[in-house]
């Protein structure tokens, strides 16, 4: 495992009064996450391996987070 790369998993989940999931549309309804980084060198991986550069602006960047879990790696 490489040492140098810091890595966040995040993700949302909308739970009711029960626990139990919602139903949600995550197409329309987004969360938007402002994640605090390191580095000004990150990448973004979904669950089918997808990567993306978000935007570092003043050491934060802003994903928005979904029901399955994403990665933001910090290299």
């Amino acid at each position: 495992m490489d040492q140098s790369k810091e890595v966040t998993v995040f993700w949302y989940t909308e739970m009711d009064g029960t626990g139990q999931k919602n139903s949600v549309d995550y197409s329309d309804d987004k969360m938007a996450v402002v994640l605090s980084v390191d580095s000004e060198d990150v990448y973004l991986v979904d669950m089918v391996g997808k990567i993306t550069s978000p935007q570092v602006y003043n050491t934060s960047v802003m994903v928005t987070a979904r029901e399955e879990p994403q990665y933001l790696v910090e290299l």
